[in-house]
C-alpha cells in the first residue's frame, strides 16, 4: 500500500474537524466548556484566547514514555492585559472566575510535529470552581 493511501484517510478526517463549527457545551451551573483553536476566543462571561503553546511535552502514540507529559499555553482574557499561562488539568484563576485547559488536540504521534494551525484546546470556565471541577471532553477527535 503506498503513502499516500495510508494517509489520504487520516488528511480527510483532519480537513473535516478543521472545518467544523466550535460550538459551546453547557456544563453543570455557571461553568462552560469551549473547544478553540489559536487566537480563537471562548465564550460567555470569561473570554479567553489562547495565543502560544509554551509547552507540549505530551507523550507521543508509538512511543513508551516515563510520564505522560503536559501541556502550557498563554493566554489572554477577553478585556484584560495580563496574560494568564493555563497548564493542563489544572484551575487557574482568572479575572471574575476560573479556567480550566481540559484537553488538547491533536494527540502527539512520533515523529510528527504539530503545525500551530492544527492545535484545539478545550477549556472550562465559570464565575466559581464546583468541588470537583473534573470534565471529560472524550478523546481527541
Amino acid at each position: 500500500m503506498t503513502l499516500a493511501r495510508r494517509i489520504a484517510p487520516t488528511l480527510l478526517v483532519s480537513l473535516i474537524v478543521a472545518c467544523t463549527p466550535v460550538t459551546p457545551r453547557p456544563d453543570a451551573g455557571s461553568n462552560r466548556i469551549d473547544t478553540v483553536r489559536l487566537n480563537q476566543s471562548t465564550g460567555g462571561p470569561i473570554g479567553l484566547s489562547v495565543i502560544e503553546v509554551v509547552q507540549d511535552s505530551r507523550c507521543p502514540s508509538g512511543v513508551q514514555c516515563i510520564h505522560a507529559g503536559t501541556v502550557r499555553v498563554r493566554a489572554l482574557q477577553t478585556g484584560q492585559t495580563a496574560r494568564i499561562l493555563l497548564t493542563l488539568h489544572e484551575p487557574r484563576s482568572v479575572a471574575g472566575g476560573w479556567a480550566r485547559l481540559l484537553q488538547v488536540c491533536p494527540s502527539p504521534v512520533a515523529g510528527r510535529p504539530i503545525a500551530r494551525g492544527d492545535y484545539r484546546f478545550t477549556i472550562l470556565t465559570g464565575k466559581t470552581m464546583p468541588a470537583a471541577a473534573k470534565a471529560d471532553p472524550g478523546p481527541c477527535p
